[in-house]
């Protein structure tokens, strides 16, 4: 539930003091986005005490947790073109909008190496090369990630696929076609991450099959069920998500498989346990 969601459905519990706050989250949810705590209190016309007990009431550790939910809200609901005139309306002109966008991408670049140390880097690949097969999953934004990374992966003599998430009789096939201990599952994808990808990451979870994530904060889903993680920042300005960090994160991945490995020869199920993973995999639907 997001939190205009959230706010809605509290709404008639409020004092007087907190519907406030909370019709100018429900009015302007963008402009909200990019408040400061003080700025956002002296809109509201209460204390800044009062917003921080507002934000724990719904569930925030504080106001940053609070803005951060209303900025991924804003980046799922609002077209890119329209959230960039926000920043643009914000800046004093052009330049300064192209200065603030290379100024945060370096910063993005620089938070993602300081994500992913050297034992980070090899505890993943580490993970990708003792396994005999590797399923890559993502959509959307991140979908062009997964098949660029499995095109790595091939180099390197590992053996990958990226499931196709529109047709789930091959998913199924291809994540129990072998030993749930042969295989890994790589899951792709920031906040908020899609349905189809969170049930295929169940699905595998399920299964027993071990999981890797490339994913943007440590809270992920994704990253709470893989057991090893790349974190890519890519929260560029509040308003957009910018993906060029997980391309960067492909690089360092090839870089640290250059090394190799031999990969091992597919063994199948049985026919018993084949029927019995397909009974299970019709509650795909609700996985997630």
């Amino acid at each position: 539930m997001d939190v205009s969601a959230r706010i809605r459905d509290q709404y008639p519990a409020f004092s007087r003091t907190r519907r406030r706050i909370a019709d100018l989250v429900l009015e302007y949810p963008e402009k909200c986005s990019f408040l400061s705590l003080k700025d956002f209190a002296a809109q509201a016309g209460v204390t800044e005490v009062t917003v921080l007990s507002f934000c724990r009431e719904l569930g925030f550790g504080n106001f940053s947790d609070f803005r951060r939910e209303l900025q991924d809200s804003l980046i799922a609901t609002v077209d890119l073109r329209e959230r960039m005139k926000l920043l643009r309306d914000a800046s004093a002109n052009d330049s300064a909008l192209y200065e603030q966008l290379v100024r945060s991408t370096r910063q993005l670049v620089d938070a993602t190496y300081a994500n992913n140390d050297v034992s980070a880097l090899a505890a993943f690949t580490g993970k990708l090369r003792a396994a005999k097969h590797v399923f890559l999953t993502a959509h959307n934004i991140t979908e062009k990630h997964a098949r660029s990374l499995c095109g790595t992966l091939l180099y390197h003599g590992i053996d990958a696929r990226v499931l196709d998430i529109q047709d789930r009789e091959a998913i199924f096939s291809l994540l129990t076609m072998w030993p749930t201990e042969e295989c890994l599952l790589l899951a792709i994808g920031i906040s908020p991450i899609g349905k189809s990808t969170l049930a295929i990451t169940e699905f595998a979870r399920k299964l027993g099959m071990e999981i890797v994530a490339i994913t943007d904060k440590a809270t992920s889903p994704l990253a709470r069920a893989a057991s090893a993680s790349l974190l890519c920042s890519v929260r560029m300005l509040n308003v957009y998500n910018s993906t060029a960090t997980i391309f960067l994160m492909q690089d360092m991945i090839s870089a640290f498989l250059a090394a190799g490995g031999e990969k091992g020869l597919p063994s199948g199920r049985t026919p018993q346990e084949l029927a019995a993973l397909r009974r299970s995999f019709l509650d795909y639907s609700t996985l997630a």
